[in-house]
């Protein structure tokens, strides 16, 4: 097995670990562009990676820009809380996010505490992956996976709102018995 693909089954081995330990439902490593290096989830809860790894590193850097706003200097971690479901991220060594999806029966202190370990864990991989591997290192530093993600946003958006032809007449415009 090549030094990448070892790098790559052992984050997702520490990966899986912390998830049964905090009953996430799912815990995803990316790099800072948004793409997904390793995702695990509990059976039945994996969300679409592409759009989850986009998504993620454009809350995480909105909250960055937020924080910014009150004058804090670094936004290292960021917490959502929903009536059902948490999500944690976490920056590990400003190149990386790691995600937690939780329900409410997990404890947050728990998901943040167990998190912080589980990251400086994954932190050692990955920059062991980074030292070993040229190749594994475009694939954990790559900037040219923005277009696909750009790109898949793009065709998820299109087909909740497909395009309108100013050309089709809409149905309710018209006469009043054409209705």
């Amino acid at each position: 097995m090549s030094d990448s693909a070892t790098g790559m089954a052992e984050l997702r081995e520490q990966l899986l670990a912390y998830a049964a330990q905090v009953s996430a439902r799912q815990a995803v490593l990316l790099d800072a562009s948004g793409y997904v290096l390793c995702s695990v989830a509990a059976p039945g809860e994996e969300s679409e990676p592409v759009l989850l790894g986009a998504l993620a590193a454009g809350t995480f850097q909105a909250a960055r820009e937020l924080a910014a706003l009150f004058g804090e200097g670094e936004c290292r971690a960021f917490l959502q809380q929903g009536a059902q479901t948490g999500i944690y991220t976490l920056l590990i060594g400003g190149r990386w996010f790691f995600i937690t999806a939780f329900d409410r029966l997990s404890h947050v202190g728990l998901v943040q505490m167990q998190a912080a370990q589980a990251a400086h864990d994954l932190a050692s991989t990955l920059e062991q992956m980074l030292m070993a591997d040229d190749a594994t290192q475009a694939l954990v530093a790559s900037a040219a996976f923005r277009a696909s993600v750009d790109d898949a946003i793009d065709r998820l958006l299109q087909e909740d709102h497909p395009p309108t032809d100013p050309a089709d007449p809409d149905p309710n415009d018209g006469p009043e018995e054409a209705r």
